[in-house]
């Protein structure tokens, strides 16, 4: 075993600016004692629930090939596992040097960003053999000869079984359907693949991703971006208390168990952040502070928010010199005094609450005009510190929110609630929205590879269209793929921008057409609905009609945002991309049948039908050929 300190100990400020590849030692850990690993990502600073910095940590141990996951606090990184740079080996016996080396250079990246544009429709098609592989599909070498493009979805499509080998999957014979790939081909499929797999395929069989790709490239190995990972976890916040999401018919609601004392008590952070989570999701969030003030009679943080929920920061109901000299002022002056003194982040976040109940009925108020996403946007565009500082905790505190409303959906998906389920997908796709694009590429396709995963790991059997549809149901999914248009296209032109400027050699392909076919999920849900039932009342259908010209909107704005990308590609010193060529290709083809122009022309007629005779039987037909088309 190696020596402990056998290396360059790193400082906090080190770890935080390590950059992929990188190969260090990691020691004082009580599971492995000291092994080598190399780093996958690393996020960046935020706050844990002592107030101070952090930063979290994956590499991927070389002995074993899994994946390892750090949280490593400034506060207690002296004490907690820490990590060293590697140092050359001595010339002779083996020895250790005690002279430090300079910076790795990192690993090869195989992210979507980092292949050849004139080849990322690849990217795909390793996308399409991961789905295949998922559903316990074999594929053998040579299968690219079975597949087709078929560039108006921006799919591959199997066209051929020759290859295929049912109910035959397994993780170890995975890295022998590339054995008659080579060289950037390879790199490409398997880029695709492994983005795919990290989403589909690592829940089923952990670190398999990172192995495999071991397993086909020699040494650096490429680093493929995994997504983000989870950084809170609501329901064991929600279970501490005696809470949890239940459903009153389709509504949800919580359900509270007689207040007890928490058995395991949770960080003032995450009882932060599982608060603004149920406000977010619009659900009974007084009921839950006055159940934790309950269960927590001394604990300072419940007490400063049962005292909020009291009204305490109301302005007495009668005024002057008289009213003062009594003390009616007093509470809301200690209250104020209590919420100034919380350090930070924890008092910044408390403004939000502060906010919430400032007056009788405000929370009722917000949630009737639903405004929860823009209180939280507006605190945070008030949090204190520098640039820096407050774009970082605007991460922390997104990613959080959106993992609490992503268990939600989870959670509601699990108990077939899918209309639930979908709300509150859409509430984190919201919340995403909110989210300053990241500076760095990986992380970029982190957080939307995180969205897709979300979307996997959600069945909602509520959504198939030839089984019984419900009108809300289907309407809620439809303001899911809107949203989904909405936060992926910031991303896509962040990364439109680095392209231009050389800083990657690809766009976001992938998660543009995703978004779309979203979108085109959402009409063939609308069409089968209508389908299975008589078109609304006449008092409806100006909310429909207006709904689906929204709809539409959010169509064509997707098809913008693939039809810029492509015009980025002719930018000097750009490889032109395997989509240009795609549509360079089609242009002896008629009008209608060019790339997207069809869909074009076919969702327009739909959104003339509906502003000249309303939501009826000829909108319907206008929207079944735009489902035929697809």
């Amino acid at each position: 075993m190696m020596q402990r300190g056998s290396g360059k100990q790193l400082t906090f400020e080190q770890v935080s600016q390590l950059r992929p590849g990188e190969k260090l030692l990691q020691t004082d850990d009580s599971l492995r004692g000291v092994c080598k690993f190399s780093v996958v990502s690393v996020s960046q600073i935020t706050v844990d629930s002592d107030g101070g910095r952090q930063v979290n940590l994956v590499g991927t141990v070389e002995e074993e090939g899994s994946a390892v996951e750090l949280s490593l606090s400034e506060k207690h990184y002296a004490q907690g596992p820490r990590l060293y740079r590697q140092q050359p080996a001595a010339k002779e016996r083996g020895e250790v040097p005690t002279e430090p080396i300079g910076d790795v250079s990192p690993r090869p990246t195989l992210g979507e960003l980092d292949i050849p544009s004139d080849l990322d429709t690849g990217f795909l098609a390793g996308e399409l053999l991961a789905v295949t592989n998922w559903v316990r599909v074999l594929v053998h070498p040579g299968f690219l000869n079975d597949i087709r493009m078929n560039y108006h979805l921006g799919n591959w499509m199997i066209c051929d079984a020759e290859h295929l080998e049912f109910e035959a999957f397994a993780p170890e014979l995975a890295a022998g359907q590339f054995a008659d790939l080579r060289g950037e081909p390879l790199r490409v499929l398997v880029a695709g693949y492994a983005h795919k797999a990290y989403q589909v395929l690592e829940p089923r069989y952990p670190g398999f991703t990172q192995r495999l790709v071991a397993q086909l490239f020699p040494e650096p190995v490429p680093v493929v971006p995994p997504p983000r990972p989870q950084l809170f976890d609501v329901e064991p916040v929600l279970a501490a208390y005696g809470s949890s999401l239940g459903f009153d018919g389709s509504e949800p609601r919580l359900v509270f168990t007689a207040p007890a004392a928490p058995v395991t008590t949770p960080a003032d952070w995450d009882l932060l952040l599982a608060s603004l989570t149920l406000f977010a999701a619009q659900l009974d969030l007084t009921s839950w502070l006055k159940q934790v003030a309950t269960c927590e009679p001394t604990r300072e943080l419940p007490q400063i928010l049962a005292a909020l929920i009291r009204g305490d920061l109301h302005e007495p109901e009668w005024s002057g010199l008289l009213p003062r000299l009594l003390g009616s002022y007093r509470p809301q002056q200690r209250l104020r005094e209590r919420l100034d003194g919380q350090p930070y982040p924890l008092g910044g976040l408390l403004t939000l609450f502060a906010e919430i109940y400032g007056a009788p009925h405000r929370l009722e108020d917000i949630y009737a005009r639903r405004a929860t996403m823009r209180i939280v946007r507006a605190t945070l565009d008030q949090l204190p510190g520098s640039p820096t500082d407050r774009r970082t905790m605007r991460h922390t505190v997104l990613a959080g929110l959106m993992d609490g409303l992503d268990q939600l959906a989870r959670t509601a998906d699990k108990q077939q609630q899918t209309h639930a389920s979908l709300i509150f997908a859409q509430y984190s796709l919201i919340a995403l929205q909110l989210l300053p694009v990241p500076n760095n590429p990986a992380q970029a396709e982190a957080w939307l590879a995180r969205l897709q995963s979300e979307r996997h790991r959600c069945q909602w059997p509520g959504l198939i269209a030839d089984k019984p549809l419900d009108a809300s149901t289907v309407w809620a999914y439809t303001g899911y793929a809107g949203s989904t248009i909405l936060s992926v296209r910031p991303f896509c032109e962040v990364v439109g921008t680095w392209y231009t400027e050389g800083r990657v050699t690809n766009q976001l392909w992938s998660s543009a057409w995703w978004s779309l076919e979203q979108m085109r999920e959402a009409f063939r849900l609308l069409y089968a609905l209508n389908q299975q039932q008589p078109l609304p009342a006449e008092d409806q259908r100006s909310t429909l009609a207006l709904m689906l010209e929204h709809l539409i909107s959010h169509y064509h704005k997707a098809i913008q945002n693939l039809n810029a990308m492509l015009q980025r590609t002719a930018h000097p010193g750009c490889r032109l991309s395997g989509w240009t060529n795609l549509t360079l290709a089609s242009e002896q083809t008629t009008e209608e049948n060019k790339f997207l122009i069809g869909e074009i022309i076919l969702s327009a007629a739909v959104f003339n039908e509906l502003r000249a005779h309303g939501y009826g039987e000829e909108t319907v037909r206008h929207l079944g050929k735009l489902v035929a088309s697809f």
